[in-house]
């Protein structure tokens, strides 16, 4: 020391490498909080160490997103990684809906009833990752023939399937009976309601017993009573434009998800 001197000492932080591949045959972009990476333009960034990077994936058009992988993050939701070391994610996008949409085994999707009769089609919605499908169902002739889901909303759980029951409703005037079998100037005598309401009672109870069927026997119940109660005509919604005329009917079954396209199933109704 001959003088007096200065030094300064540098000290930054340490910083790792989280590099995001995207994989599948679709498409998608994947964006980072902190800003760093927008994948696409740009995969790799550097974060310092200890800090929380939250990547979120967006697919594109026509396209679905099927989840992570890698630097411990799974499933479709966001991705929190913590750079304590240099990490590597990968985001799988491919084309289409990540979901199934389809009738269920022995189900026939081409149906034939009477004015006024009540049909159930069982259709069946699976999918690898958790979340939620929105159903419709839309008439090409809804002032003669209409139809309600049950349950309309379904959360997937990314393990096994949900089945949801279909109600095609047709419409008859007056005290004239319009269960499928019967012809429109035929009641159902007071035994066979009786009759029909102990079948429906006896097959609940079957399916009851099962107690991973619980869920589907009462759904099955309802659709059961619903179809019952409506042995009498004058118990069953009136059609705007009176009895269902005979003739072909379609109805679409629609199923979607945010960001994903649309399924369809199509039921083909005759109208005696």
């Amino acid at each position: 020391m001959s003088s007096a001197q200065s030094v300064t000492a540098t000290f930054n932080k340490v910083q790792f490498a989280l590099t995001v591949t995207l994989a599948g045959t679709g498409n998608g972009t994947v964006v980072s909080t902190p800003q760093g990476i927008n994948c696409g333009s740009g995969c790799t960034a550097d974060f310092n160490s200890g800090s929380q990077v939250t990547l979120t994936a967006t697919p594109a058009s026509g396209s679905s997103f099927e989840g992570w992988s890698g630097a411990g993050c799974a499933g479709t939701g966001t991705c929190v990684v913590t750079m304590s070391a240099a990490e590597s994610v990968t985001a799988t996008f491919n084309t289409g809906a990540n979901f199934t949409f389809a009738p269920t085994a022995g189900t026939t999707t081409t149906v034939t009833t009477n004015p006024g009769g009540n049909i159930v089609v069982g259709l069946t919605i699976s999918g690898p990752v958790k979340e939620t499908i929105n159903l419709g169902c839309t008439s090409n002739a809804p002032q003669y023939l209409n139809c309600a889901i049950t349950p309309a909303v379904v959360n997937l759980t990314g393990n096994g399937t949900t089945q949801v029951a279909i109600v095609l409703q047709s419409y008859c005037q007056g005290a004239t009976p319009g269960i499928p079998g019967d012809s429109p100037s035929r009641g159902i005598p007071p035994a066979g309601i009786l009759g029909l309401l102990g079948l429906a009672t006896l097959l609940i109870g079957a399916m009851w017993s099962r107690g991973d069927r619980r869920r589907l026997a009462l759904t099955m119940a309802a659709m059961l009573v619903m179809a019952v109660t409506g042995a009498a005509c004058g118990n069953l919604p009136q059609g705007p434009n009176g009895a269902t005329p005979a003739g072909d009917y379609v109805l679409t079954v629609t199923a979607s998800a945010t960001g994903q396209p649309t399924q369809a199933v199509q039921i083909n109704v005759h109208v005696n």
